[in-house]
């Protein structure tokens, strides 16, 4: 199973969109499980940056995240091409500050911890989409990065199922 999604949350108060990829194997019982990679696409202008905290002359500077996780998704109904599942994931990665000339600083190891519920709809045997809704919180955070994480998301995604192409595939062999 491959999801290419967008996880749309908040960095402090500022709407913040996620773009991620995951990639897993699905077993006979309702279970998924796999890797995935997750970064911030929105820019947003921190209220926390001070330069001279961090020895820079840019006035703005935008908060960054980025991370990979594990995950496992459980599956408590199945019927039809519908889904009902819960996915957890917890990752490590990094938060920084991007100034408006590209001077990347104060990076600092996260993990982050995301739990939700998601709905998954197939419109063909190998091909669907889902949303989902859930909250992301920081195990452990960036102290020099002082924006806030935690927050609550919803995403939008597309599944491709390639358990079932390759199905598929050794039928017409």
């Amino acid at each position: 199973m491959v999801k290419v999604e967008t996880r749309n949350s908040f960095v402090q108060t500022h709407y913040a969109t996620f773009l991620g990829v995951r990639a897993g194997v699905e077993f006979k019982f309702p279970v998924r499980c796999g890797l995935g990679y997750y970064w911030m696409l929105s820019n947003v202008d921190s209220k926390f940056y001070k330069p001279s905290d961090f020895g820079q002359t840019d006035l703005t500077a935008c908060p960054k995240m980025r991370y990979a996780i594990g995950y496992v998704d459980y599956s408590f109904y199945e019927e039809d091409d519908w889904t009902l599942s819960v996915p957890v994931q917890i990752g490590i990665g990094e938060t920084f500050y991007r100034s408006e000339n590209n001077n990347r600083f104060a990076n600092g190891l996260i993990v982050p911890m995301e739990a939700g519920v998601a709905v998954d709809y197939l419109f063909t045997k190998w091909m669907g989409f889902g949303v989902g809704l859930g909250y992301r919180v920081m195990l452990k955070g960036n102290p020099k990065v002082k924006e806030n994480f935690n927050s609550p998301y919803y995403q939008f995604r597309f599944n491709i199922a390639f358990s079932e192409i390759f199905r598929g595939l050794k039928k017409k062999s």
